[in-house]
């Protein structure tokens, strides 16, 4: 029995020891995680502030077109198509001539 207690006394020195000096080791360890952390915290607030300053140009950039209106029909404007050697039906010299135009595919 007294040798069971030296036994567990002998393995809780170890312990406590060992945790000791693992705890300087614990806290070097620590240490560094939090100095990187921080660097990570502030590369991605830079990142956030580089995003939110595109946004904001993006948003504010005139739109391309202006207001976007489509042009104004023009129904007495007159256009010239060349006929080539397309088929005529009727007079070639007539006053009015209607084009249809196909795309056979």
């Amino acid at each position: 029995m007294f040798k069971k207690v030296k036994l567990i006394r002998f393995g809780l020195v170890l312990c406590l020891s060992g945790l000791v000096f693992a705890g300087s080791d614990l806290d070097d360890k620590l240490d560094r995680l939090l100095e990187n952390q921080k660097v990570i915290l502030t590369r991605l607030q830079k990142l956030e502030k580089t995003q939110n300053d595109i946004v904001r140009k993006v948003n504010s950039a005139p739109k391309p077109g202006g207001n976007n209106e489509k042009p104004q029909v023009d129904y007495n404007k007159e256009y010239k198509v060349p006929v080539g050697d397309s088929v005529i039906l009727g007079n070639p010299e007539a006053k009015v001539t209607i084009t249809e135009w196909m795309d056979f595919q």
